[in-house]
């Protein structure tokens, strides 16, 4: 048992790891389609920029050991578009 121990902590790290880096990803392929969006239109740019973190945050489910995660778009996207 004392052997598998660190083994058991060494595999839970990578998985925790996994699911963070797998998360900001997501969050960066997602702010820099939505951004690219907006094309020209810099209010849609700043509304996002200063959005996106907090909601990205607010409807992202890391998921568990066999559900992925997943972001409840329509939350996402009201949360983007209420006012301030």
């Amino acid at each position: 048992m004392k052997k598998s121990l660190p083994i058991i902590i060494i595999m839970i790290a990578i998985f925790v790891a996994f699911k963070f880096k797998n998360r900001q990803e997501v969050a960066n392929n997602l702010q820099e389609n939505l951004i690219s969006a907006c094309g020209q239109n810099a209010e849609c740019v700043s509304n996002i920029k200063a959005k996106f973190e907090s909601c990205f945050n607010q409807h992202y489910d890391n998921g568990s050991k066999v559900r992925a995660g997943s972001l409840d778009e329509t939350k996402f996207k009201s949360c983007l578009s209420a006012s301030k």
